[in-house]
């Protein structure tokens, strides 16, 4: 039990230390929350223009995913993690990410990362958008 709790404590200040230094120094991909994704990576234009029609139609709701984007631009490792209504908005979430590709920001290094996407459809009551993005947040770093 002791060795659990040491190897706990070694883990956890490993990860402080990644924090404290910054995502650059950690092994592997870090986690980028979406407004920093730009110092990173940037959604191509033909992406842009893809993304899903989030006005009229459908009822008001929201869905979160989490997923990786790898050296090459490309999304990978999909994960719907939240929505509402439940189900309603997966799919057209996943689909959309599925082809996205993203372009590297000028001066990055084409690391892989990984981050997530909160998308809200709030049919034509803008009032709804708060509290649907705060439904569907996802937690970040």
């Amino acid at each position: 039990m002791r060795t659990l709790y040491l190897g706990l404590a070694l883990a956890l200040a490993g990860n402080a230390c990644v924090a404290a230094n910054g995502m650059r120094e950690a092994r592997g991909p870090g986690v980028v929350p979406p407004d920093q994704l730009g110092r990173y990576w940037v959604l191509d234009a033909k992406s842009q223009k893809a993304l899903p029609n989030r006005k009229g139609g459908k009822v008001p709701g929201c869905a979160s995913a989490t997923y990786m984007i790898d050296s090459e631009g490309n999304t990978m490792g999909i994960e719907t993690v939240r929505s509402q209504p439940e189900g309603e908005y997966d799919g057209d979430l996943e689909k959309f990410l599925q082809r996205a590709h993203y372009d590297m920001a000028a001066g990055a290094e084409g690391d892989s990362v990984h981050t997530y996407l909160t998308l809200v459809w709030d049919g034509n009551d803008a009032s709804q958008h708060a509290a649907l993005e705060q439904a569907c947040a996802v937690a970040g770093p």
